[in-house]
């Protein structure tokens, strides 16, 4: 058996990620959830209740995370972003639109888009990444 010892003798390593998909999950699901409010509603939920929730809880614990999340969702609430990476957070690459692309000239032309907008937001890059569809 293989005995492991953590930094500063602590007993786990726990990795806490969060997506923040917001609206984009309605907006590319179908074109007339755009107009739906209770849809619309339903991602603003995240960043309006949900992710105070959890920015409190983790803040009481001493705790980080990452977030991965779409740039749009960057654009339409920049200061939710901003105060995530503000309180020392990652944010963590999710897609621009909550797409997927079928080449890697696609895929890499989109993830230069949304560097530049974190970039701009954060003055950080993406790090980490979580592709929109789960696959890697």
């Amino acid at each position: 058996m293989m005995n492991w010892n953590w930094p500063d003798n602590k007993r786990i390593a726990l990795l806490l990620s969060f997506d923040i998909d917001a609206e984009t999950l309605w907006l590319t699901r179908n074109d007339i959830n755009e107009r739906h409010l209770v849809h619309m509603s339903r991602g603003l939920y995240a960043t309006k209740q949900g992710l105070p929730r959890i920015l409190k809880m983790l803040e009481e614990e001493g705790l980080k995370a990452t977030f991965f999340t779409t740039a749009y969702t960057a654009e339409i609430h920049p200061e939710i972003i901003q105060y995530i990476a503000a309180q020392g957070h990652e944010i963590g690459y999710h897609g621009y639109l909550h797409e997927v692309k079928d080449t890697y000239e696609e895929e890499n032309a989109l993830m230069d888009k949304v560097d530049a907008i974190f970039r701009k937001l954060t003055g950080k890059r993406p790090v980490g990444v979580r592709m929109p569809d789960g696959i890697v």
